[in-house]
């Protein structure tokens, strides 16, 4: 096992590469091709040799071929990653399994692999994002160290009020100082993943503009917690961060035609929540936003991914996030993408995730005399605008009729067997 080199510079604005090939020829060809793009450059034909320069010396991008008599250039990623973690890692190969790709990406041995032969073009695109990867690493670890030191600051400073109750009110306007900083590093976190995000897509930073604004509406709308809205706010920030892992051209498929996606293409992009969780990192609240961006994409019926969670396992905040991303993401007419919204519900989506989301899309126009409600939001005495159905047509609560305790616990119940699919209307009081 190496140990990670240690003392070695962090940073973001290092352009250092290393490229790793024991064809001489090929491995200047490509050190060339990145010194006229402003790298600087190091260029080694033997990796074992190059993970003794990666004790000494911190890159940002490290290229390596895969097919070498000394090791494989996996088992060399491997190495690198072990000493310089915050480095980007690109492998290039002839012959690979993608099952064993895919394995290198989940364990985050490689950031991207390139076929050869490769478009010079294609080439610069992926070491450029794999630059960028590196200083959003790095910005992030400086970000997450500044925090836990403000955290590990702020724990000693309660420690000192609880044992001591002196001088409290400076000591209250010293904890306020504390929690702002601590906020305001977090907000810096999340800009930089937003930044990072439109500097590889102007299109998906826009789209994640929109989810962030609905998702605060929603999340006002129901009374979430301060704590939950935050975690919702990060995640609709944050959710489509592993998309930087994702090679562009699979990103282009899937916005024009998702159907298009093959087999290997579908099983990269599925890692993008994976990877999206793993770039917001561990940290409190980001930790538990993490787990809101992994399961954004499953599915109420459980034929989602990546963990092929179903109903109320799946997160409450990723269940609402699913059905904001879908609305974003969203290719119809605003009332096409409705229906497809509510036809939708209790197979792809949760259906009180799709109530509270509707009732918060822009351009709606409901009743002044009524108002739309969740199930959860139902209270005896409140008078049905609008006759309730069950998703197979069955009237369950007719137009007009006052519910009580008895009547909401049975439609409760109806409802976890055959899911009401559709907007619960009630008259104002």
């Amino acid at each position: 096992m190496n140990a990670p080199s240690a003392g070695l510079p962090r940073d973001p604005d290092l352009k250092r590469v290393l490229v790793v090939d024991d064809e001489e020829i090929v491995m200047l060809a490509l050190r060339e091709t990145l010194l006229r793009e402003g790298y600087e450059v190091t260029g080694i034909g033997s990796p074992v040799a190059a993970v003794e320069v990666l004790k000494t010396t911190a890159f940002s991008v490290i290229i390596s071929d895969h097919r070498m008599p000394e090791m494989t250039g996996l088992e060399f990623l491997n190495h690198a990653r072990q000493l310089q973690p915050e480095a980007a890692r690109v492998l290039i190969t002839a012959v690979l399994s993608l099952e064993t790709v895919i394995g290198a990406l989940n364990r985050g041995d490689i950031y991207r692999f390139l076929i050869k032969p490769w478009l010079r073009e294609e080439f610069l695109v992926a070491i450029k994002d794999a630059q960028e990867h590196h200083a959003m690493f790095v910005r992030n670890r400086q970000i997450q160290a500044a925090t836990a030191a403000a955290n590990a600051e702020l724990r000693r400073v309660n420690e000192a009020l609880a044992r001591q109750l002196l001088d409290g009110e400076a000591q209250r306007l010293q904890l306020v100082d504390l929690n702002r900083s601590i906020v305001n590093g977090m907000e810096e976190s999340v800009q930089l993943g937003v930044r990072v995000l439109e500097a590889f897509s102007p299109a998906l930073a826009a789209r994640v503009a929109r989810v962030n604004e609905v998702c605060t509406k929603v999340g006002a709308s129901l009374g979430l917690s301060d704590s939950d809205r935050q975690i919702l706010e990060i995640a609709a920030w944050l959710h489509d961060l592993g998309m930087v892992a994702i090679p562009r051209s699979v990103i282009h498929r899937w916005e024009s035609a998702e159907d298009s996606l093959d087999e290997g293409d579908r099983l990269l992009f599925e890692q993008h929540t994976i990877v999206g969780q793993q770039l917001v990192g561990t940290e409190t609240p980001f930790g538990t936003a993490g787990w809101v961006i992994r399961a954004h994409h499953e599915r109420f019926d459980g034929g989602g991914f990546p963990d092929g969670l179903e109903g109320e396992s799946i997160p409450w905040l990723a269940r609402i996030l699913a059905v904001v991303t879908a609305w974003a993401h969203s290719r119809q007419s605003p009332e096409l993408t409705l229906h497809t919204l509510q036809a939708s519900s209790g197979t792809a989506f949760d259906p009180e995730a799709v109530r509270a989301v509707i009732r918060q899309l822009p351009g709606r126009w409901v009743s002044p005399r009524e108002r739309e409600v969740l199930l959860a939001e139902l209270i005896p005495g409140m008078v049905v605008a609008r006759g309730v159905h069950s998703s197979r047509g069955i009237l369950l609560v007719p137009e007009g009729h006052a519910l009580n305790e008895a009547s909401i616990a049975q439609l409760r119940s109806h409802s976890t067997r055959d899911p009401v699919t559709q907007l619960i209307s009630v008259f104002q009081n």
